[in-house]
């Protein structure tokens, strides 16, 4: 006979993401992207699609990039090299991310290689629309067009269109964002894995 297999989604402690009204400015909007400064993070892409998106949005832009690696060195030579620095913040190593989060209009996770991506559920759990690439685990928790944006790996151009998109409809940011809440809270919590974990044993012992 078939194994029966089952997939149950990793659940993170959602307790320290409270979900937070949109911060919305249109003279100085803020964007956030997270995580180890590493290639397969595709951070360098994110810094084309900066320069193509401050071409457009002029005003006070800002992108924090918030995390460290053996990238950051490089990843700020090319902020130069665009032009962008001005609009760049290199935090390096933050502990209290959700922090970040609530300064935040959106988070963008450009990855060309991925697992899960755990920042997106903790941003979507925020209440922060989530801009993303289809690589990976990412289209599991980001549903595009419903908690986010999800565009090509390794294409800054559809990446500066995602986020111009976003920036020029604060409401469908919201709306993106109220339904990565519910999505969070319904499928990615660690009181969802907890009762899904229970749902397989208990059908197991019933077969």
């Amino acid at each position: 006979s078939k194994e029966k297999i089952t997939v149950i989604p990793n659940g993170i402690d959602l307790d320290r993401f409270v979900p937070q009204p949109l911060r919305y400015s249109p003279d100085a909007p803020v964007l956030l992207a997270m995580g180890r400064l590493v290639p397969e993070k595709g951070f360098a892409y994110l810094l084309e699609a900066m320069r193509l998106v401050c071409k457009v949005h002029k005003m006070g832009m800002r992108l924090i990039l918030a995390g460290d690696g053996r990238d950051r060195g490089r990843l700020e030579k090319l902020a130069r090299k665009l032009d962008i620095s001005d609009s760049v913040v290199f935090t390096g190593h933050v502990s209290s991310p959700e922090k970040l989060f609530k300064e935040a209009f959106a988070l963008v996770t450009p990855s060309t290689l991925e697992g899960l991506g755990l920042v997106n559920i903790e941003a979507m759990a925020m209440g922060r629309p989530v801009i993303s690439t289809w690589t990976g685990g990412i289209p599991e928790v980001v549903v595009n067009g419903e908690t986010g944006l999800l565009v090509p790996p390794k294409t800054p151009e559809a990446l500066a269109t995602a986020m111009t998109l976003l920036l020029q409809n604060p409401l469908m940011a919201e709306r993106l964002g109220l339904a990565g809440i519910k999505r969070a809270q319904r499928c990615f919590s660690a009181s969802a894995m907890i009762g899904k974990t229970i749902s397989v044993y208990q059908g197991a012992y019933k077969a």
